[in-house]
């Protein structure tokens, strides 16, 4: 298993935040009178520092404007550059709180474009944890969140505080569950499999395996598997591509598309040279 420390990372950094996170800003009574802003419905992406990505999506449940399948990336350890320097990982039942909403407590009303999302409780970080967010339009905002590298990095890249901007997107569909599929070629008369498996609404990657025979005259033959975690994996973007961006997979690559099949390829250097790609293809076969 290639991913160890992410899920500790991802609940680390939750249990620092909510000791970081500011209170609401102060407002005026003139933003005050200004008639806060509603964003739009549906999925938003967020772009971060060194390839950091934040992805979610607006709803409106009984009446109200809530956030659903909230994906957030955040560093794995110091280094910032590279492979594998961040990882995606789930928040469940977490908050919004939209600009204008009165705050419980000795706080002033958030501004007309203030929002927050607060993630709620866990067995292993009790505290609530804040991010803290504005919008310059219904389309676009921003929001930040205190890096786990605050904490036991000496030396580090990233930047002490994580500032998302966000942007409201269509995202390709991508069903929750396992996906299976064949490699193919090139080299002519490789055979194998693959195995996929996606949570959070089609956002996130958390285990990725394949199994592979090489042709004559190598032969031989090869797998590996990147994961298995529950909550913890690589973001899918919107357009479906997972894999060869900044800080991701380096041993495979794909794109998930509209039409529900997922086309890749793999790193397969028991073949004969580094160079080697095979392709694969699969489709959803489970939940």
């Amino acid at each position: 298993m290639l991913r160890s420390v992410e899920s500790r990372r991802i609940g680390a950094v939750l249990a620092a935040t909510a000791a970081l996170a500011p209170s609401a800003a102060p407002t005026t009574a003139a933003s005050r009178a200004l008639t806060p802003i509603r964003p739009v419905l549906g999925d938003w992406e967020g772009t971060g520092p060194h390839g950091l990505r934040l992805s979610f999506e607006f709803v409106r449940s009984r009446g109200h404007v809530v956030a659903l399948d909230y994906a957030l990336g955040l560093p794995t350890g110091c280094r910032s550059t590279g492979g594998s320097t961040w990882t995606a990982g789930t928040v469940p039942r977490i908050e919004y709180i939209a600009p204008g909403s009165v705050l419980h407590g000795p706080f002033p009303p958030l501004g007309p474009t203030q929002f927050e999302f607060i993630f709620p409780p866990t067995p292993k970080q009790p505290i609530p944890v804040l991010m803290n967010g504005t919008f310059a339009s219904p389309r676009r905002g921003v929001v930040s969140i205190a890096s786990p590298t605050r904490f036991g990095c000496a030396h580090t890249g990233w930047p002490r505080t994580l500032r998302f901007a966000l942007a409201a997107a269509h995202r390709v569909q991508v069903a929750d569950g396992l996906w299976t599929g064949t490699v193919a070629g090139p080299p002519t008369g490789i055979t194998g499999t693959v195995k996929i498996r996606v949570i959070d609404g089609g956002r996130i990657e958390t285990d990725f395996s394949t199994s592979y025979a090489c042709p004559p005259p190598n032969g031989g033959s090869g797998n590996f598997e990147i994961g298995p975690l529950a909550t913890v994996g690589y973001l899918i973007e919107a357009n479906g591509a997972i894999g060869a961006a900044k800080g991701t997979e380096s041993a495979w690559s794909g794109r998930f598309a509209a039409n529900g099949l997922l086309s890749g390829k793999l790193l397969a250097p028991i073949c004969g040279s580094s160079t080697i790609h095979p392709t694969f293809t699969a489709r959803r076969t489970g939940p």
